[in-house]
């Protein structure tokens, strides 16, 4: 089951992409079918952003605990580097910030992700990652803290971060089962995001698929 891969800015995937824009004067409680609550969890984060900052991520999905009826145990896992993606802030004009996002996914048969701007309000820079979540269906996402505060180990080094939790339901175009995604994000007070962790869940004619896509820090420039 191919659901999609999640990034800030960027949505991408086979039959459950999508795509959408952003008005940087738009309500953070909707994003086209999606109902979002609980976004000014991200509020906390007072990022100084400014031309040139830069973001690379790199990502891995695994497929695993695949149950099947009538066969025990289900499929082993399998693990798939997914290539990179980045994140620059190319201007900067008041309260306003632009992003590019430029994606460059290696997975088989993905398809080609055109670079993309989007422009937001500085405090209401969780759009972007709001935004990764519209899998071209209806539904709702949830956020929520986390209490706590934890060192994360990532490519680009070890940074402290707190956790933010995010459960999404939707109901997809191109199947009749809803997808479930539990997401983990690990956010630095000066950067952002750190680490995405998303479990994604569907089941299609009594086949249950679990995917984890994991999204790591590579480098950031500042």
């Amino acid at each position: 089951a191919n659901v999609g891969v999640n990034l800030p800015g960027v949505s991408v995937g086979g039959n459950a992409s999508g795509t959408s824009t952003l008005n940087p004067n738009a309500p953070l409680t909707e994003n086209g079918a999606l109902t979002v609550t609980g976004s000014d969890v991200f509020n906390q984060y007072k990022i100084n952003f400014t031309k040139g900052m830069k973001w690379v991520y790199g990502m891995k999905n695994t497929v695993g605990g695949i149950s099947i009826p009538g066969f025990p145990g289900g499929t082993p896992a399998t693990t798939m580097d997914l290539g990179t993606f980045s994140m620059e802030v190319v201007d900067v004009q008041g309260d306003l910030i632009t992003f590019e996002s430029v994606a460059n996914i290696t997975a088989p048969n993905a398809p080609k992700v055109e670079p993309k701007r989007t422009t937001v309000k500085k405090e209401s820079f969780s759009k972007l990652y709001v935004e990764g979540f519209q899998n071209a269906g209806s539904g709702t996402l949830d956020w929520s803290s986390a209490a706590g505060v934890s060192q994360v180990s990532v490519p680009a080094g070890s940074y402290a971060t707190e956790m933010i939790l995010g459960k999404a339901i939707e109901s997809l175009e191109t199947r009749p089962e809803p997808l479930n995604q539990d997401i983990k994000l690990w956010m630095n007070q000066d950067i952002g995001m750190v680490k995405e962790e998303v479990l994604s869940k569907i089941t299609t004619s009594g086949i249950t698929v679990d995917s984890t896509t994991v999204i790591e820090l590579q480098s950031f420039t500042k």
